[in-house]
């Protein structure tokens, strides 16, 4: 109970007095430095919508979407929209790290699972995160099941959809705005 009643607060310092933080203070701009921590439940294909949690220089939460700056489906780029306002995250690196790593794999009940390790960056801020730069480095680790082809087998073809999935995700690292 006493750990339901804490968060709350430790949130609320967090937001107010993130560990690691800088400012410095000029005539018209307030830079902001540190480290964040991002929670990440990433949309499950291209133009569909995620939802993210971020901690530490920045205490906000929001959705993401897989989308290029011209608003079209992309795996290798991300819009983060949060509720004071949002950034864009370049995938690029990671998925090429990622995509080349051979997930585990069950014939006979056709789940797969694996996880991976690469670098994003930030980049095009918005509101808040206004002229947001960094570089994070991203955890992700995933299952889900193929779907079957018309004689019982897997379809672990690179273009079949999975029937089920999920992903969690973290990333760490250091952001300036």
């Amino acid at each position: 109970m006493k750990k339901l009643l804490l968060a709350p607060a430790a949130l609320a310092a967090m937001a107010l007095y993130p560990a690691g933080a800088s400012a410095a203070t000029t005539a018209t701009t307030v830079m902001h430095s540190g480290t964040i921590v991002a929670f990440v439940n990433p949309a499950q294909a291209p133009g569909g919508t995620g939802t993210i949690f971020v901690i530490g220089v920045i205490a906000d939460y929001g959705t993401t979407v897989n989308v290029t700056a011209a608003g079209k489906p992309s795996e290798n780029y991300a819009r983060i929209n949060l509720t004071k306002g949002g950034f864009e995250v370049n995938l690029t690196t990671l998925n090429k790290i990622t995509n080349a790593e051979t997930p585990t794999f069950s014939a006979a009940t056709c789940m797969f699972w694996g996880s991976g390790s690469g670098p994003i960056t930030l980049s095009n801020g918005t509101g808040a995160y206004a002229g947001i730069t960094g570089t994070l480095t991203v955890h992700e680790i995933y299952v889900g099941v193929a779907p079957r082809l018309a004689s019982g087998r897997c379809n672990m073809a690179q273009n079949a959809t999975p029937t089920h999935m999920t992903m969690q995700v973290t990333a760490t690292g250091h952001v300036s705005f």
